[in-house]
């Protein structure tokens, strides 16, 4: 892998205080949204063929030692919209809308997203967040820059699926369906110091005191 395929850093300007002071203030709000997290793993449960029973319900059959019969059913509602998906194969569309609108203009907007999306095998992306929408009511996916060579400063649009979706923040002040007010977004992540390191090297490993 080149450097230049090395997505660009996000400069958010936040120092270390007023990224824990964020955190600090939404965790309470965060917490009230985890019931959203805990339906969404039992949903991906349930497709899996676990948690057909409801949890006291197999307790007391375990205890009696009665059967726990089950047939899951899901999968056929998962996969039917999923495939349909996959072949319709949708894409971006720009159209002229207005007087000031530009067929020209929307043509060649048309066709950098539709490379964006080839560069960084967006229909792939958006079928893999489809399929997790359907399984688990959440999907993410993130749009970023890199570099377009080693030696030059000129930057191309990327797409990347996240795959736990479950892993991503967002400001909880936003009140756009569709989230677009929102003011900043993050990914959690769980790495070991030695994995920090080898990953964004020995300078940006800094110890946070939650408790300040």
């Amino acid at each position: 892998m080149g450097d230049y395929e090395k997505e660009i850093e996000d400069i958010t300007g936040l120092d270390e205080r007023e990224f824990i002071k964020i955190w600090k203030d939404h965790d309470k709000e965060w917490s009230d949204m985890r019931h959203i997290e805990t339906h969404g793993l039992r949903c991906l449960r349930m497709l899996n063929g676990e948690d057909a029973w409801e949890t006291s319900l197999a307790a007391q059959r375990r205890q009696d030692k009665r059967p726990m019969l089950s047939e899951n059913l899901l999968p056929d509602f998962v996969n039917k919209p999923h495939g349909e998906f996959c072949m319709s194969a949708p894409q971006a569309a720009v159209d002229p809308v207005d007087s000031e609108g530009d067929q020209k203009v929307a043509d060649i907007l048309k066709g950098l997203i539709y490379n964006t999306s080839y560069q960084s095998s967006g229909t792939a992306v958006h079928r893999d967040a489809f399929y997790s929408l359907l399984a688990s009511s959440l999907a993410a996916w993130r749009v970023g820059t890199r570099f377009v060579s080693n030696d030059s400063w000129n930057v191309e649009a990327t797409i990347k699926y996240i795959q736990n979706p479950f892993s991503v923040r967002w400001d909880l002040t936003a009140e756009q369906p569709d989230l677009s007010d929102k003011k900043w977004a993050m990914i959690i992540d769980s790495m070991t110091e030695s994995e920090f390191k080898k990953e964004y090297g020995e300078k940006k490993w800094r110890p946070v005191d939650w408790e300040k």
